[in-house]
């Protein structure tokens, strides 16, 4: 029987597929069975934890403040409001100031603050997985 250079490359073809599927396979296996490096692991975990913590602690500091500004807004526009014009400086007043939830059917809503999550130490993280 005779090859032809299709079917020497057909088959060529199909070798290197079934080497790259092993070796995808070994690899696999292996990135699987093999447990990380336990101080890098710890130092980003916590690392990670960290940046969570703050994140949360902004995030908090963030709704403070808005809430504050929220506040502030109301009252500078409740006092304008409120405030009736004198007679001398009538001339001169500009129109008086309507909030904008007061055409649009009350304020909006402002949220809880979001909640701070405090993150599982590593090794209570690593005693629930049971590593």
């Amino acid at each position: 029987m005779t090859d032809t250079p299709q079917g020497f490359a057909v088959r060529a073809k199909s070798v290197s597929t079934v080497i790259a599927s092993v070796t995808a396979l070994i690899v696999a296996v292996g990135g699987l069975l093999r447990k990380p490096e336990e101080p890098a692991a710890r130092a980003t975990y916590e690392e990670m934890g960290q940046s969570v913590k703050e994140l949360t602690e902004a995030a908090t500091r963030n709704h403070d403040d808005i809430v504050a500004l929220r506040g502030y807004v109301d009252g500078v526009s409740r006092s304008a409001v409120m405030a009736a014009p004198s007679a001398s400086s009538a001339a001169s007043a500009r129109p008086a100031l309507v909030p904008v939830h007061q055409k649009a059917g009350g304020p909006p809503k402002i949220n809880a603050p979001p909640v701070v999550h405090e993150p599982p130490s590593f090794d209570n993280l690593k005693a629930q997985r049971g590593l």
